[in-house]
């Protein structure tokens, strides 16, 4: 679909989406449990027709903000968040999905990797690189992501609290959704790599 076939019945909105993305969209219609147009798929005029389900919207604007909501409150389907803490919470987990960067536990992950995978090839008398990798190097990505893990953040009693310290709580909820789940993949990646080295220099 190029800009030219463009017909005036497509909304020009932006989609914002429960895991924090944003999604610039040609609105051709908006049905209860799903919106249906089309998804500009790169900095380039091109566009291809998506489906999104109600699932998987929190709300989207038009060009001139008005804000339409898809998501609804609804305990029953586990959805217990009011719209105005639902958007800060993926305003923040769509911060740090997009601006946090893993540092340490990627380096973390790899002294991991290197310490474990190094002693597990340690043999008496002979130092390490001296026997073959077992079990335990193959572990090692695993155990370094669930023991590097992400500090938690406090929960606060939500009775005593002023509606700006409410919204500060969901943000961050969302913005620490977003790092732990990227944290985990560094540990695990970093801790894959110093693994690797230490095969790679066992096996030469």
């Amino acid at each position: 679909m190029s800009s030219q076939e463009t017909k005036e019945e497509y909304q020009n909105v932006i989609l914002h989406l429960l895991s924090g993305d944003t999604v610039i969209y040609k609105l051709s219609e908006n049905k209860k449990s799903h919106v249906t147009g089309f998804q500009k798929k790169s900095k380039k005029d091109l566009w291809k027709f998506k489906i999104y389900s109600e699932n998987d919207i929190a709300f989207y604007t038009t060009s001139t903000g008005e804000k339409t909501w898809m998501y609804e409150t609804n305990p029953k389907k586990g959805q217990f968040l009011k719209p105005f803490e639902l958007e800060q919470y993926i305003l923040g987990k769509g911060d740090a999905k997009f601006n946090y960067r893993p540092n340490k536990h990627f380096i973390g992950g790899i002294l991991f990797g290197l310490a474990v995978s190094g002693a597990d090839t340690y043999q008496k008398n002979e130092g390490i690189l001296s026997r073959s990798n077992s079990i335990l190097s193959i572990s090692t990505p695993l155990l370094s992501s669930m023991l590097l893990m992400t500090k938690k953040s406090r929960i606060k009693n939500l009775t005593n609290i002023d509606e700006q310290q409410n919204l500060e709580y969901h943000y961050s909820n969302g913005y620490n959704s977003s790092k732990k789940a990227k944290n985990h993949i560094a540990s695990f990646t970093g801790s894959l790599l110093g693994v690797i080295v230490i095969f790679l220099l066992n096996n030469n």
